[in-house]
């Protein structure tokens, strides 16, 4: 039972493309240390239709931490994107500058207008 490598394969273009912000994790089985009934059996149990036996609180928490962690990716983005174009007036740490957006601040309206003139109005 062979297998093609990984790396010519899923991962040709490295680990981060195979599913990007994904917990992916890859278990090594020597083929040495099992029969091949064995690896038989392994394999048709790799290849069965996917059936989620998850309980729906616990779609609900990982559709919820999903949710959270593509905002905190968005806002991460918009705040690099300020340190790029306004590096003296973007806040200088991400939590700051999640709590002065979260809030809604004046200074966080004075630098949306900032990133405005310097980029010549084309942000959103």
């Amino acid at each position: 039972l062979r297998f093609p490598y990984l790396y010519d394969t899923a991962l040709v273009h490295g680990y981060e493309t195979i599913h990007p912000n994904c917990r992916h994790r890859f278990s090594i089985l020597p083929a040495g240390a099992y029969t091949p009934s064995e690896l038989a059996a392994m394999s048709r149990k790799s290849m069965q239709p996917f059936r989620d036996t998850r309980s729906d609180a616990v779609r609900k928490m990982y559709a919820a931490e999903q949710t959270y962690n593509r905002r905190r990716n968005a806002d991460l983005r918009e705040w690099r994107k300020y340190r790029a174009a306004l590096p003296n007036e973007a806040p200088t740490t991400f939590s700051g500058f999640r709590s002065m957006k979260r809030h809604n601040s004046v200074r966080y309206q004075e630098l949306k207008k900032s990133l405005r003139k310097v980029a010549g109005g084309k942000t959103q």
